[in-house]
């Protein structure tokens, strides 16, 4: 499987009204179509104290199935959300996994 420009563009949008629907204005977001881990579908990088994050889709060809961009971008501003909540990785995935279902 791999991500086209289109699904870009989807991830793009979904990630911005995603951002502004959370109030996560303060932080200045980069977006990138770029290659990523082998197992990664997306990604979020952040920099707390300099209120800055890159959210990228992966561009590199992955083994997996087919995964909607729309909830990998979902997934990435949810990480942006709780990236200052002091908690183990698992803890945060856990929260992110719950307020996926409602969003």
């Amino acid at each position: 499987m791999r991500y086209t420009k289109k699904d870009y563009k989807v991830f793009v949008t979904e990630a911005k009204c995603l951002l502004k629907r959370l109030g996560l204005t303060d932080y200045s977001v980069d977006f990138a179509f770029e290659s990523l881990g082998e197992t990664d579908y997306a990604q979020c990088r952040w920099n707390v104290s300099g209120r800055c994050a890159v959210i990228a889709l992966n561009s590199k060809s992955l083994s997996f199935d087919y995964h909607d961009p729309k909830q990998s971008a979902r997934h990435e501003v949810l990480e942006l959300l709780l990236c200052e909540i002091d908690a183990k990785d698992s803890v945060r995935h856990a929260i992110i996994r719950r307020l996926e279902k409602i969003l």
